[in-house]
């Protein structure tokens, strides 16, 4: 299963910190056809990445109804699944994922709540290994993702911090008239 932030379907990682001063694409929705049509599961990790437990109802809502349908739109398959953002999650989540169609919903490494709605899974990150380890190897990968999950944070705060600083911006812009001159 692959897990899609929809609203970046063919576009570059803007949602993400630029890691290495890099900028990774998303499958666009052609290749998540052709995957498809290979046995690949396509399923939602929202619309644009946002970290759900930040988030009113209404925006969380919309976050997890707009992911189902663009799925649905492009790939003719409503998703079961839905991956919370950074794992973020809690009770009123898991409700706003079920009342959204879900299924089952995805947290991550660490997060131990018992039910279908916040079921565990492992990150897919640059240094993990090709197929999921076994044994010891298991655990020490599994450590790993919680860690990295940790630190999952900061990509929330930077996000919030971009969004601050345009809204700043936005505010300070002069109202202008329809030839873009400035007003008062």
């Amino acid at each position: 299963t692959c897990f899609v932030i929809t609203e970046y379907a063919g576009r570059l990682n803007r949602w993400d910190v630029a890691y290495g001063g890099r900028r990774f694409a998303h499958l666009a929705w052609r290749d998540m056809r052709r995957w498809q049509s290979r046995g690949v599961e396509f399923a939602s990790h929202t619309a644009t990445h946002p970290r759900l437990t930040w988030l009113s109802d209404r925006d969380v809502a919309r976050e997890m109804s707009a992911s189902r349908a663009a799925i649905r739109h492009a790939l003719d398959v409503a998703p079961g699944a839905i991956s919370y953002p950074f794992g973020a999650q809690t009770d009123r989540e898991r409700v706003l994922a079920a009342d959204a169609g879900y299924a089952c919903g995805v947290a991550l490494a660490g997060v131990n709540r018992p039910g279908v709605m916040a079921m565990e899974r492992l990150p897919v990150y640059p240094w993990s290994p090709p197929m999921p380890a076994v044994g010891p190897l298991r655990g020490i990968e599994r450590l790993g993702a919680i860690g990295a999950n940790r630190c999952a944070v900061g990509t929330t705060l930077w996000q919030r911090a971009r969004r601050s600083r345009a809204d700043g911006e936005h505010a300070r812009t002069p109202i202008a008239d329809l030839d873009g001159e400035p007003l008062g």
